[in-house]
């Protein structure tokens, strides 16, 4: 990490540069003495780039939705409060479905990853309304916790919520009222 840069009139300067766009690291700092950039970069970078000490933070550009699905599930799985972690059965099948997406999404970037995008992905699976419903519902979680601050706010905005939902498409059914139940209403 340290390296000689070209000499300056009044010397030579030692040059500590790291770029890691996908945790949010771009350092570029120079040095009289190659001492001086070892223990800057013992003190200083290495702290920064191990996990513990800073959140990760990802430029979607970049990223490809495999890789933001990685990151997803490294983190506990959470019940929707947030408050105790997932059975090992529930667990499993957030799991399965994580990876499905990760098979069908998981080249595209973030970037290009749009609501019509998403649309057109889903509705290629040919899936049933429930099982269609269950995997936007796991989009919807990991977008969500993208846009948090604990994941380095990932992403800006949860492209789920432009597309047309399935969970509402068939929920009213088309009713005819019995003789007694008009009856009853018009009473009331």
């Amino acid at each position: 990490m340290a390296k000689e840069i070209l000499p300056k009139p009044d010397g030579k300067y030692w040059r500590v540069r790291v770029r890691r766009p996908s945790q949010g690291v771009n350092l570029m700092e120079r040095f009289p003495t190659k001492q001086e950039a070892q223990d800057y970069i013992d003190k200083t970078v290495v702290p920064l780039l191990s996990k513990s000490e800073r959140p990760i933070e990802a430029n979607p550009s970049h990223m490809t939705f495999g890789t933001f699905a990685d990151l997803y599930l490294k983190q506990p799985m959470m019940d929707m409060t947030g408050e105790r972690e997932l059975k090992p059965s529930s667990a499993y099948e957030r799991l399965v479905r994580i990876n499905v997406l990760k098979d069908l999404l998981g080249t595209i970037k973030l970037s290009r990853l749009t609501p019509k995008v998403l649309e057109q992905k889903l509705d290629s699976q040919q899936w049933g309304r429930q099982s269609r419903q269950k995997y936007e519902v796991t989009l919807n979680r990991m977008f969500e916790w993208g846009r948090t601050k604990d994941a380095g706010k990932l992403i800006a905005a949860n492209p789920i919520n432009g597309i047309v939902r399935t969970s509402g498409k068939s929920r009213k059914l088309k009713r005819v009222y019995t003789e007694r139940e008009w009856t009853t209403l018009l009473e009331h």
